[in-house]
């Protein structure tokens, strides 16, 4: 009799996709074990009281009968004002975004409060957009693991708060359906109970290793050239017909080329950038040889600029080789053990995080080419980059076993100080050797472009990830196309370079000025104004 049950069972059409598992397996189930079934019933009969609960809860909450108007407010504006009538549980916070778990008779209050109190606020649902005025909404945010609130910031820029439900399993015991929260799937405790906010730092008696990571300091640096700094024109007049050595090997055409030194304002909106999307940052240092630009204030706190007399040597100054100079980047005083080097044609297109450069347990993130084209030997006449790569290679190869062969992208470069000076200290005849060249030449090594991030990788200090970028380039014949490719919102990095040896076409500073003063209108805390 069980035998032809069973066989009936198998035969039973499923129920619709919407309904998750087929009426059969249920029935089995029951058959199979019937004691773990009653057990399955009860809980979803107490997960729909559950539901009515929060929708009375959601009703009688007065922070949801408040007409406070949308104002931009902070994370801790917020959950002040949530934490006074539900329990919440702050489990990871960045500048720019928040998670936080709050009991699963709360989420539709929670959910309701920061989608209707926080301005050009967005909701998601297990990654699918919906608003508040959808059919059967609330049952889909009561049964949403993951649930996404993004909403204009005191700053007017987007900011995330993420939320997901805890349901209390036994006294004292709340679980997350989320499967994916490494902080606190499972939490104990009653402040999910009673109104008021605890955060997982608190309850674990320490950070997570993500946070601690994430707490460290990260500065910035750039490199920087003014082509219109009078003092700046006469040394490079100067130097730019100066002898070479006799055992010099020939430079290559675009090594004196006064396109790579040409500003175009992109400084300016490089910061922007910065300030926007890299709000965490510590401070920020420009390493140059020339006077600050007009508009830059010089004095704000987060901003320091640092000649190159003030880190490099005599001897080796004045440098106009952008190999020399960025290998004395470690040396900027009061600079963070961790650092991202920009060039001043990098910009930053999107919110990003720490981790995003470092990993949590404290390696550099390297974006390489996804591509390898170093090899051969040094050649006269091939470009600069690619013959210092060569001279790195031979470097990592000599010290690792390993050729490398991919460039680093025309990215920011995260960088690891102390990784920098051991560079230093097992090459130091080889740097020495280099850093006497006033300009680019065959000889140089490329260390923060590319010999650190092999060595980094050999060594075990850096791994290597990817993120959406796009370089447009003066001398590209479809330049302006690129740079209508560049609006596309999916990019993290976007480099402008104007380089060559050749001047840049006609339009291209309108067009790049137009473009980054679109997507970069507004001043950052260190511009002058006026």
């Amino acid at each position: 009799m069980l035998s032809r049950l069973k066989t009936f069972l198998r035969r039973l059409n499923p129920l619709p996709k919407s309904k998750g598992l087929r009426l059969r397996d249920y029935l089995l189930a029951a058959i199979a074990n019937p004691r773990e079934f009653s057990r399955a019933v009860r809980r979803y009969l107490n997960r729909r009281s559950r539901m009515v609960e929060a929708v009375v809860r959601a009703s009688e909450n007065p922070i949801l009968r408040d007409p406070t108007p949308k104002l931009p407010q902070s994370f801790d504006a917020l959950l002040a004002r949530l934490a006074s009538q539900v329990g919440v549980l702050e489990l990871e916070r960045s500048e720019r975004d928040l998670q936080i778990g709050v009991g699963d008779v709360d989420l539709l209050s929670a959910t309701t409060f920061l989608a209707t109190g926080t301005p050009g606020a967005n909701l998601t649902l297990d990654g699918k957009k919906v608003h508040l005025g959808m059919e059967k909404i609330k049952a889909r945010i009561q049964s949403a693991q993951s649930v996404e609130i993004t909403f204009n910031g005191p700053d007017l820029d987007p900011m995330q708060i993420v939320l997901e439900s805890y349901h209390e399993t036994e006294p004292g015991k709340w679980m997350s359906p989320n499967s994916s929260n490494r902080v606190m799937r499972a939490y104990y405790g009653d402040q999910l109970g009673r109104p008021g906010l605890v955060t997982a730092t608190e309850v674990l008696g320490a950070p997570s290793l993500a946070a601690r990571s994430a707490a460290m300091p990260v500065d910035a640096v750039y490199t920087w050239v003014n082509h219109e700094d009078p003092d700046w024109q006469a040394m490079y007049r100067q130097w730019s017909g100066a002898p070479e050595p006799e055992t010099a090997l020939a430079r290559s055409e675009d090594a004196e080329a006064l396109s790579r030194f040409h500003n175009n304002d992109e400084l300016r909106y490089s910061l922007r950038a910065l300030e926007r999307n890299l709000p965490w940052l510590r401070r920020i240092f420009v390493f140059s040889n020339c006077a600050p630009p007009a508009w830059l204030a010089t004095d704000h706190p987060r901003l320091t600029w640092v000649r190159h007399e003030e880190v490099m040597p005599p001897e080796v100054l004045p440098t106009f080789s952008s190999h020399v100079i960025e290998s004395f980047l470690h040396r900027i005083p009061g600079l963070a053990e961790r650092f991202i080097y920009l060039n001043d044609d990098f910009f930053v297109m999107r919110p990003m995080t720490k981790l995003e450069f470092f990993t949590e347990t404290g390696q550099s993130q390297s974006r390489l080419e996804g591509y390898g084209v170093v090899s051969g030997p040094v050649r006269e006449g091939d470009p600069d980059y690619l013959n210092a790569a060569r001279n790195s290679a031979a470097l990592v190869r000599e010290t690792f076993g390993f050729a490398p062969t991919q460039l680093h992208q025309h990215v920011p470069y995260a960088l690891l100080r102390p990784v920098l000076d051991e560079i230093e200290t097992r090459f130091a005849a080889q740097i020495a050797a280099f850093r006497v060249n006033r300009f680019r030449r065959p000889t140089d090594l490329n260390i923060p472009s590319f010999l650190y991030h092999h060595y980094a990788m050999g060594s075990g200090q850096a791994v290597s990830t990817r993120k959406d970028s796009i370089l447009v380039k003066s001398n590209d014949l479809f330049w302006t196309k690129r740079l209508k490719q560049a609006e596309d919102r999916k990019y993290h990095f976007i480099c402008i370079n104007e380089g060559g040896a050749d001047a840049a076409p006609s339009g291209w500073h309108e067009a790049v000025r137009a473009f980054l003063d679109t997507r970069f209108p507004k001043p950052a805390a260190w511009e002058n104004q006026g």
